[in-house]
Parts: structure tokens; C-alpha cells; sequence
């Protein structure tokens, strides 16, 4: 990986895994047991028919410089900024903090599905989607 993979895992080791993994999951299933398949080898599931018809990579470098360029840098630095408040209180993102104290790391998933490419409301559903988890629990 480039950079990002690099500052990634510097919180956790193959954290860029786990990335990878909601990533996945939270763009690509619509259901838990559809995300399964991110779950093992999902460096070759990516390349398989069936996500072939929704992400395009197989036989196709094009296909994956630009999600490299794009989805993979914009959501990267996302997670990064959630890592961040995630492993130090952040007067920025308090409630990410402390859903990591209650166990509540779902809302990696939650973020990642919650947020759009270059979305404008970023830093706002950032506050509020850890925010309401919090609530919930």
C-alpha cells in the first residue's frame, strides 16, 4: 500500500485490513450475512464475478487506479480521523471515544455507510452517527 496503508496502520497492526473490511461491508452488502464474505480472503473476493458486476476490478487496472485515486484516499483519510478519535479523547468527536470505551465498534460500519464520497455533511454525521449509537446504548 502507499502512504495511507502506512498511517493506518499505525494504530493497530493490518488495521488497513479491518479498513478494507467496513469499507466493503458497509458499501458493498446490504445485509450482515451479506457482508460475510469480507470477512476471509477478501482481497479475492473483490476480483470475484458477483462483485465484479458492482465494482468493475476484474481485468479492469483502470477500474481500480481510479477507486484508488478517489473512494480509497477520500475514505482512508476518513477512517484515519476516526482512528484518531477513536484511540484519543477528541473534544472534536467525543462520542467516538466513548463508544470505543462501551465496545461499540460497529460504528466503524455506521460511518463508513453513513458518509459519501466527498460528502459535504462529513464532519457533521461524524458527530452525529457516534453520538446517536451512544444514545442507543
Amino acid at each position: 500500500m502507499g502512504n495511507e496503508g502506512h498511517i493506518i496502520n499505525r494504530f493497530k497492526e493490518d488495521e488497513i485490513d479491518a479498513f478494507f473490511r467496513y469499507y466493503f461491508k458497509a458499501n458493498y452488502s446490504n445485509t450482515s450475512k451479506e457482508g460475510t464474505i469480507f470477512d476471509g480472503e477478501y482481497q479475492r473476493d473483490i476480483f470475484s464475478n458477483d462483485m465484479n458486476e458492482k465494482l468493475g476490478f476484474k481485468y479492469n487496472p483502470s477500474a481500480v487506479k481510479e477507486f484508488l485515486r478517489n473512494d480509497f484516499s477520500y475514505f482512508s483519510d476518513l477512517y484515519t480521523q476516526i482512528l484518531e478519535a477513536y484511540y484519543n479523547d477528541s473534544h472534536r468527536y467525543p462520542y467516538i471515544y466513548l463508544n470505543r470505551l462501551n465496545v461499540m465498534d460497529n460504528q466503524f460500519l455506521l460511518l463508513l455507510s453513513g458518509i459519501t464520497l466527498k460528502d459535504q455533511e462529513a464532519e457533521e454525521k461524524s458527530k452525529l452517527i457516534p453520538y446517536e449509537l451512544d444514545r442507543f446504548f
